[in-house]
């Protein structure tokens, strides 16, 4: 039997086993690009991304690099107005990144 993943597919281009920022193939974590308030968002509109665990959690990690995770905030919006031009981003997301 299948195991539904329970998170829709990333508007990025990314794939479990292979880390989005540095391209190590391995195992991976989910990172929520929008998180606080905003991660259920995140996971409701694919603004995730697979990274392995230095990328994700390590010292120069985005949870410790605001900078990188800046860089990737601002391509997961233009990525989430390329996919949805329909919805407004910074209603939803309440900031803009770009």
């Amino acid at each position: 039997m299948a195991i539904k993943n329970k998170y829709p597919e990333p508007i990025l281009d990314t794939v479990e086993g292979v880390c989005f920022l540095c391209k190590k193939r391995g195992p991976t974590e989910v990172h929520h690009v929008f998180s606080a308030a905003n991660r259920k968002k995140s996971t409701q509109y694919g603004c995730v991304c697979h990274l392995c665990w230095n990328c994700h959690q390590g010292p120069q990690g985005v949870h410790f690099n605001q900078q990188l995770w800046n860089r990737l905030k601002a391509l997961t919006q233009a990525e989430f107005e390329a996919t949805f031009p329909e919805l407004n981003f910074l209603q939803i997301f309440g900031r803009n990144y770009l």
